[in-house]
């Protein structure tokens, strides 16, 4: 594999940052001095999943600071610039130590985003979805129209488990697509994700996920 590494910045032009971060599950997320947050690489993908339960902790170092630079290592695979893995690495700003946060392997394309935007702003990280659970039986049109009406709702940000992909932010009509009994990737009930939750030493999918590594559809 080739390699290459940046050091992160936030937009606003601070590489100072205190972390969050879940070596477990490869999730991190990054709050510069100035007050921005961002997800570390597509931690997006899983994050709102791993806060049901608890925050991720913050880094501190052993001279017991708390605000680190940030750089990350790309490893691409032989012959191409997709991503294969990455590692992600923090540097004390009191004392100068390094550290780990997290690696984490990537089985999907394309990985242009992971480089070209290795901060993923975000809002609100905090921000809990409601569960609800809805069983019923219904013909597939009835189904469809359950889905457009819960995404029609105000405010609502449709968030889905389809087989093989992590809960994402996920547009309807994909959905559908994907929920067809014709359809090769059936929707994943999002009650049985949260039963498994997934194990990010690698990005994957699956339901429930193995997240060994990293995998998209």
């Amino acid at each position: 594999m080739g390699a290459t590494s940046a050091d992160l910045r936030c937009p606003c032009g601070s590489t100072e940052f205190v972390v969050r971060a879940n070596a477990t599950q490869s999730v991190g997320l990054a709050c510069c001095t100035n007050g921005h947050n961002a997800f570390l690489l597509d931690s997006r993908d899983v994050w709102f999943d791993v806060i049901q339960d608890s925050k991720p902790r913050q880094l501190h170092c052993r001279c017991k600071a708390h605000v680190f630079g940030l750089s990350v290592d790309y490893a691409f695979r032989e012959g191409t610039q997709t991503v294969g893995a990455v590692s992600v690495h923090a540097r004390c700003t009191a004392c100068g130590a390094a550290r780990d946060v997290f690696d984490v392997e990537i089985d999907y394309e394309p990985t242009d985003a992971l480089v070209a935007r290795p901060l993923d702003p975000v809002d609100d990280p905090w921000l809990k979805a409601e569960r609800v659970e809805l069983t019923g039986l219904w013909q597939p049109r009835d189904f469809v129209r359950v889905l457009r009406f819960a995404a029609d709702l105000p405010k609502a940000r449709p968030l889905f488990a389809l087989w093989g992909t992590p809960v994402r932010e996920t547009p309807v009509d994909e959905v559908v697509q994907h929920s067809n009994p014709r359809a090769s990737s059936p929707l994943c009930s999002r009650a049985r994700r949260s039963n498994h939750p997934p194990s990010r030493a690698t990005r994957g999918g699956g339901c429930p996920s193995s997240r060994s590594t990293r995998r998209r559809t």
